[in-house]
């Protein structure tokens, strides 16, 4: 396998199912049931590297996870949410429904935390979910979170804890420390993680969790590094016996510059040539 490509950092992850252990995304659900992955963002951020990590976050888990659903909910409106399926045909037209979702919020003013943990335990407590559901906070903006809120939002992260439900944030580079130490508290109670928003490494990181936390593929870091300028990168790729399936999939830290792959039978695939189902491709991550 080669692949073209133009100036960028690039991490190549491959994904295996094996035949042996009946790992197959299309059919290994059992684990994962009733887990739930939630996903809670802020329409009041009007920023296009934010809306591109949305969209290479969702895009890739909805290729890497069919038949698998996936809720958002937003900070202005804790009480609505949006529910991403999978199972859509149009990846671009689904995340565009969500986008306007975000954009077309009635109260873009009103952002609360605590508003927004308190709808997500409310439901999922109503609709029993599984140990092992995952709560991904996804915020650019320093927020505002008082005292009283605080202590409020403690007493619910109990409950988060004690049901093993998962609570994870990923926040801009630059946000106020003392913002970060609460993520990281309130993270930790719930043994959760904190994420700097950085591309590729968070989406790759946000993926490989998810995806582990289900047990439904194996994913194998083949390669990361910095391809030159109009080079051509060539990396073999070993697939063991009984393989019945695999993807690969290519984590970019910009949006700048055009990839192809060559495969085995020397055919040069670009932007603009694929089938429909030879490319996922979003802002930050491609998959063949």
């Amino acid at each position: 396998m080669k692949i073209l490509y133009k100036h960028i950092s690039i991490t190549l992850i491959i994904i295996i199912s094996f035949l042996s252990f009946g790992i197959n995304i299309l059919s290994t659900h059992a684990d994962s049931s009733n887990k739930e992955v939630i996903f809670v963002v802020d329409p009041n951020t009007e920023n296009q590297f934010y809306a591109d990590f949305i969209y290479s976050v969702i895009g890739t888990l909805k290729e890497l996870r069919e038949e698998s659903q996936y809720k958002f909910f937003s900070l202005n409106s804790p009480h609505k949410f949006f529910i991403f399926d999978s199972n859509s045909v149009d990846s671009d037209a689904q995340i565009e429904n969500l986008l306007k979702w975000m954009n077309s919020d009635e109260n873009m003013d009103s952002v609360s935390v605590l508003g927004s943990i308190t709808e997500i335990v409310n439901q999922m407590t109503l609709n029993n979910s599984a140990e092992g559901s995952i709560i991904n906070f996804i915020v650019y903006d320093n927020l505002e979170i008082s005292s009283e809120e605080s202590k409020i939002i403690e007493t619910l992260l109990q409950t988060i804890a004690s049901k093993k439900w998962i609570l994870n944030f990923v926040y801009k580079f630059d946000t106020d420390k003392l913002l970060v130490a609460k993520y990281k508290n309130w993270a930790e109670w719930t043994s959760g993680k904190i994420y700097p928003m950085v591309t590729p490494d968070t989406i790759e990181l946000i993926t490989a969790n998810t995806i582990k936390q289900h047990a439904e593929r194996i994913l194998t870091n083949d390669y990361k590094g910095i391809v030159e300028a109009n080079s051509v990168f060539q990396q073999e790729i070993f697939v063991s016996p009984g393989t019945s399936e695999l993807e690969i999939v290519m984590f970019r830290a910009k949006t700048e510059g055009n990839v192809g792959i060559i495969t085995p039978g020397g055919i040069n695939k670009t932007i603009g040539n694929y089938g429909p189902t030879d490319l996922l491709e979003t802002p930050y991550v491609s998959i063949w």
